[in-house]
C-alpha cells in the first residue's frame, strides 16, 4: 500500500526570535566531565542519578542524533539500551 506525500522540511525557513547562545564554556570544567557518578551497582526499579557538564542544547538539535544514551557493555561490545527519546531517562 502507497504512503502519502512526504512532507517538506522547513527547518531553514523557521524565524526564531529567542536569542542566540553567549556563553556556553564551562568554568573549571571540561564538556562530558561527570559531575555525580553513578554507584557500583543498582537494584531492578531503582533511580539512577548521574549528572555530566553539558553544553546548552540550542548549539546543536541533534534533530536525527541523541544527547544522551544509556549503554551496556556486553561480550566486550557497548550496546544502546536506552536514549534521551526513552521516558525512562528523564
Amino acid at each position: 500500500m502507497p504512503f502519502g506525500p512526504e512532507f517538506p522540511n522547513l527547518l531553514k525557513s523557521q524565524i526564531s526570535f529567542k536569542p542566540g547562545v553567549i556563553f556556553d564554556m564551562p568554568i573549571n570544567k571540561e564538556f562530558g566531565e561527570v559531575l555525580t557518578d553513578p554507584l557500583d551497582s543498582y537494584y531492578t526499579g531503582s533511580r539512577v542519578k548521574v549528572r555530566f557538564c553539558a553544553a546548552n542544547p540550542r548549539n546543536n538539535l541533534r534533530l536525527e542524533d541523541t544527547y544522551l544514551s544509556v549503554d551496556r557493555l556486553v561480550n566486550g561490545r557497548w550496546q544502546v539500551v536506552a536514549t534521551d527519546g526513552n521516558w525512562e531517562t528523564m
